[in-house]
């Protein structure tokens, strides 16, 4: 069962430590590409408008994800990892439905050139919004975007 556990900032080394891996994985293609693990985690787990989430599969820890969001109705997937031995089993496809559901309204992601196979995750994944739009990317290290609105959570 996936859950979401908010990241606290006692575990800023080990996030820092999960950030190095995903940005390493993300910018191999892009030497120019810098971005600072340490700076990332602590404006995440210090900023009043992040929220940092550890992706729990049972007892495991098999992921990140970073979300962001200045008015709580528009929210920005800024980074979203499943570590690489827990690929492949579903388990983010899971992750990114929970998320979503777990903060309604307006959502964007960019989708990171590399790994190709990110791109063919994201399609797959988000394919099941009614009104999910395809655009332009945010940045040069990008292929292209994605906006859609999720649904508000059924209440009995």
């Amino acid at each position: 069962m996936i859950t979401l556990t908010p990241i606290t900032r006692n575990e800023i080394g080990k996030l820092e430590a999960a950030l190095t891996e995903f940005l390493a994985e993300i910018t191999v293609k892009h030497p120019d590409m810098t971005i600072n693990a340490k700076d990332m985690a602590a404006e995440h787990l210090n900023h009043p408008d992040c929220i940092s989430y550890w992706i729990f599969n049972g007892p495991d820890r098999v992921g990140f994800a970073l979300i962001e969001s200045d008015d709580h109705k528009t929210w920005d997937l800024c980074e979203f990892s499943i570590f690489p031995p827990f690929r492949r089993l579903g388990w983010g496809r899971k992750a990114v439905h929970h998320i979503i559901a777990t903060h309604p309204g307006d959502w964007e992601l960019a989708v990171v050139t590399n790994p190709q196979s990110s791109r063919k995750f994201w399609e797959d994944c988000l394919a099941s919004y009614p009104n999910l739009r395809k655009g332009p990317p945010f940045t040069q290290f990008q292929c292209h975007s994605y906006r859609f609105t999720s649904p508000e959570p059924e209440h009995d």
